[in-house]
């Protein structure tokens, strides 16, 4: 006959497996259009990605499919979101994994890094599109706080398991401010970091595209973030294909930039 204190830890042994199985791998995708998503999403695309989840608008984790940036609390209308980087980078992580993946996708085209720090008030017209002009529903609507979303959601996500990384793409509506960009973007990466309690999260960036006008005055500044923030990677955009506004990667530059953000956490996470 089993003894009750064998029982109990039976039990115990059978509750940690199922949680230790079950549990999230929680990422934060922020920054603006390019991780909004800007590329096509094809027939078959909205088919939902196994073993992965995003946090939906009531923050509880759902079945994942494109386009990831739908539930952002501070996105542009409806159409505008479509394939982005995420979708691909969540795929690969799950692949192999016992863990699932939860994403919470809260980017917005157009937005500027001022936009994006913790003590940014938002106004109804601050040139960062807070007006909600690209969405008739919502004129004369204040956006929530960028910082403060971002904030809330990876907390809601963070309940169903751990957070693992950060990771930002943002740059080119800052191009004219590189030469203080390193120093807003420590400022963010530390806030948020400490807000979230999470001291070592690795923080990932990646660089615009390279034939964007003037890039390589945004690109020099976010290749160096390893050497600035401590456990941060940079995500080279060598190659990658855009669509033809020459800012905005299309569906394969998404998909292999979504593949070098995961080949950059896994490095990180020395998965």
């Amino acid at each position: 006959m089993i003894s009750f204190r064998k029982l109990a830890a039976a039990v115990a042994t059978a509750i940690c497996l199922a949680s230790c199985s079950t549990a999230y791998d929680v990422y934060l995708c922020i920054g603006q259009s390019n991780m909004a998503g800007r590329g096509e999403i094809l027939p078959g695309d909205d088919a939902v990605v196994e073993g992965v989840w995003l946090l939906d608008s009531l923050d509880r984790p759902v079945p994942a499919t494109a386009p990831y940036n739908r539930f952002s609390t501070i996105a542009k209308r409806p159409s505008f979101q479509a394939l982005n980087p995420a979708w691909q980078f969540s795929k690969e992580m799950a692949a192999g994994s016992r863990r699932k993946v939860l994403i919470v996708s809260n980017a917005r085209g157009g937005t500027g890094l001022d936009a994006w720090q913790k003590d940014y008030v938002p106004t109804l017209d601050d040139g960062f599109g807070r007006k909600f002009g690209d969405d008739e529903k919502l004129w004369g609507t204040v956006i929530p706080q960028y910082y403060g979303e971002a904030v809330r959601r990876a907390r809601a996500a963070m309940k169903y398991g751990k957070l693992k990384a950060i990771l930002w793409h943002q740059g080119e509506s800052d191009i004219s401010k590189a030469d203080t960009y390193m120093e807003r973007l420590r400022r963010m990466v530390s806030d948020l970091r400490a807000d979230l309690k999470a001291p070592k999260v690795p923080f990932v960036v990646g660089e615009i595209y390279k034939g964007h006008n003037n890039a390589e005055k945004i690109n020099s500044v976010l290749r160096a973030v390893p050497d600035e923030i401590p456990y941060s990677r940079c995500v080279s955009t060598e190659g990658l294909t855009s669509k033809p506004d020459n800012t905005h990667f299309d569906r394969a530059g998404q998909i292999e930039l979504g593949h070098r953000y995961a080949e950059a956490v896994k490095e990180a996470l020395k998965r």
